[in-house]
């Protein structure tokens, strides 16, 4: 039973690489297997967080849930990869990309949402974004006793494990906040 779960989901993985869509990642998975997407472009859903001050994120929710498997014991990072958009000229974490990104695309696709959102601050907002992932080998991220994070990664204070360089967004939509809170 388990083999032929494996089998299909290896079927439909490819087929859809065979059909030129990559498969579309959430941010846990993305930072479960962060080494094997390091470097490559990948399609990821998540939640817009944070803003002009500190930076945009891509979080797995609005919430505080953690994924499994990246709790302290093996991880301590924010559930979340920082978001960064490159034109020519630059000057983006680890270098140039070999692309510029679909910026007024990007913009189009969040204009609806963003909309909502500004008038109706319980409301979030689901995106999913295509682009190249960049993460160091070895990182180290530390929580304070209060909760701030602080390291080598990238974004504000280096506190996030991955950085996801944007070359499109595919789909945006508003989503109701856990409890309705414009906090988390």
């Amino acid at each position: 039973m388990r083999c032929s779960r494996l089998s299909a989901s290896l079927i439909a993985v490819l087929m859809g690489c065979l059909q030129g869509r990559a498969s579309t990642l959430s941010v846990c998975e993305v930072l479960l297997h962060i080494g094997q997407y390091r470097g490559h472009i990948i399609t990821v859903k998540g939640v817009l967080s944070g803003g002009r001050r500190h930076g945009l994120t891509l979080a797995q929710s609005d919430g505080a849930d953690p994924c499994s498997g990246t709790d302290s014991k093996i991880h301590n990072w924010p559930v979340a990869i920082a978001l960064t958009e490159y034109s020519d000229g630059s000057d983006i974490e680890d270098g140039p990309a070999d692309f510029s990104s679909n910026s007024k695309h990007i913009d189009q696709i969040l204009s609806g949402p963003l909309k909502i959102q500004r008038s109706r601050p319980e409301y979030g907002i689901e995106v999913t974004f295509v682009g190249e992932l960049r993460s160091r080998p070895g990182i180290q991220i530390m929580r304070s006793k209060e909760g701030w994070y602080a390291g080598d990664g990238y974004g504000q204070g280096g506190q996030y494990p991955a950085l996801l360089v944007l070359k499109d967004a595919r789909e945006a939509h508003s989503i109701k906040r856990a409890n309705g809170n414009p906090n988390n």
